[in-house]
């Protein structure tokens, strides 16, 4: 028999084994361990470390197979239940990790890394109440650990608490001011809770980590357009775009922007890349007929809304559209159930509330129309034009006092609207208000918008019992 075509002795293959292992030298390893098992030394360990190779190869069916052999070999070890549960999470199959972690922590109470990945495998399975008992346990255990407190963040902003959130992410960059990953939950947290300065902050922080960060750039880019500084958003979206051309969001977003600063060809071009990348989404012809829109052109318009329509019958925004489009166009029944349709997907539509309102006020249906605008105000209680379209409607049904009351609320939030004032100022003269009728024309003049002025006050008849009022006289400049 030839001496050389025989295998090492087993210690040496154990020993060679083990130090490619140690040198992360995968391939050989689990070649030697194949080797091993294949010779007859079925050791429960041997199955355990092949298993984490093929685990760190992503071939995770022949891992847990693995991990099964281990456990069978030697049911009461942590690390093997530890490691099938690894493989388990990272196929996203969360029930049966949890499970697998459940034991290894039966077996070892301390297990800090097994109570860690439970606590992210109950956060992925939507038991969050579950995951922040467990990120709890771990900070009795050890109140320095930033990778806790990030995660218990997580889990708060997944529940909506995000003042808790933010604590925590806080916490997390106070133990370790490179958490990138809680500088952008932080981010986050402050965006929600209005504080969008601060998130502006968090994003800078977060980008002087990584300067290439398309997620991080796409998120400050849409506080920035929640600021209304839109070229900053668009050029965030377009560093982004650089990172992640294949980015369907981005393309979306950076259009939108394109669309807020009159760019309309550019916020086209951003929307056809859209289509290319994703043919049936439908926000890109959503979008497309916001541009038409605004340029005034309500065929094309209604043409696009309606394509988003036929892409996805439940977006709310696009019945809007299209029923501003069919109000443009002289299609007032059509608008009215384009609303109506958009209300049922999503009550807190206000722009459908406003179309219904302001075509019921066209067609003289004043009390529909109230109704209307008073639908509004419950989802937007600081909608100017809804109380100054509202005051138009009970001033149109006589219901002076209930109109007078809502231009008062429209000039509180529109103090620069000569419109609002001059309107107040008719009604407060009819009903012999006549301080707060020379207040309110007062601010009419001192706002001197071109086409409410002087001489609308002179010829309009509202203002007849004034015009032997020296004071009224003064305000026009004829005494």
């Amino acid at each position: 028999m030839d001496r050389s075509s025989q295998p090492p002795p087993l210690p040496q293959l154990l020993q060679q084994a083990q130090y490619a292992y140690d040198q992360r030298d995968y391939h050989q390893a689990g070649s030697l361990y194949t080797q091993l098992l294949e010779l007859g030394y079925q050791k429960a360990d041997i199955f355990y470390k092949r298993a984490n190779i093929y685990r760190y190869t992503r071939h995770h069916d022949l891992a847990i197979a693995d991990y099964q052999q281990a456990i069978e070999i030697a049911p009461n070890e942590a690390s093997y239940y530890m490691g099938r549960g690894n493989s388990y999470y990272q196929q996203k199959q969360y029930a049966p990790a949890i499970a697998d972690y459940s034991q290894a922590l039966a077996l070892k109470p301390d297990y800090v890394n097994a109570r860690f990945n439970r606590g992210r495998a109950y956060s992925e399975h939507g038991e969050l109440a579950l995951a922040l008992v467990d990120f709890e346990a771990l900070l009795t255990v050890d109140p320095t650990d930033d990778a806790v407190y990030y995660n218990r963040g997580q889990i708060q902003a997944m529940l909506e608490n995000y003042s808790e959130a933010a604590t925590d992410f806080k916490q997390a960059l106070a133990l370790n001011p490179d958490n990138i990953f809680a500088l952008i939950g932080r981010a986050g947290c402050c965006a929600v809770l209005g504080d969008l300065a601060g998130a502006v902050e968090d994003y800078k922080a977060a980008l002087q980590i990584d300067g290439y960060d398309a997620g991080v750039l796409t998120g400050r880019g849409l506080v920035y357009y929640q600021q209304g500084r839109y070229d900053m958003a668009i050029a965030d979206y377009s560093q982004a775009i650089q990172v992640a051309p294949q980015n369907l969001q981005l393309r979306l977003q950076r259009g939108a922007a394109y669309s807020q600063t009159g760019q309309a060809e550019a916020a086209l071009a951003d929307y056809a890349e859209a289509v290319k990348l994703d043919p049936l989404d439908a926000r890109a012809s959503l979008g497309r007929g916001f541009v038409y829109y605004r340029q005034n052109d309500y065929q094309r318009a209604w043409v696009n809304f309606n394509q988003a329509i036929h892409l996805d019958r439940d977006i709310a925004s696009a019945y809007v559209g299209r029923g501003d489009a069919y109000h443009k166009l002289g299609e007032a029944d059509n608008a009215l159930a384009d609303y109506q349709h958009a209300i049922t997907l999503d009550e807190g539509q206000t722009q459908a509330w406003l179309g219904q309102g302001n075509i019921h006020y066209q067609q003289r249906q004043y009390q529909q129309a109230v109704s209307a605008y008073t639908k509004l105000l419950k989802f937007d209680p600081n909608n100017a034009v809804a109380y100054y379209n509202r005051a138009n409607s009970y001033a149109a049904m006589q219901e002076i006092p209930a109109a007078i009351e809502d231009y008062q609320q429209a000039s509180r939030l529109a103090p620069h609207d000569a419109a609002i004032f001059y309107n107040l100022a008719c009604l407060q003269c009819r009903q012999g208000q006549i301080e707060a009728t020379l207040d309110s024309l007062q601010q009419v003049l001192q706002l001197a918008q071109p086409n409410i002025g002087l001489t609308e006050i002179l010829v309009d008849p509202d203002f007849e019992p004034l015009r032997s009022d020296i004071r009224f006289r003064a305000l026009l400049g004829n005494e």
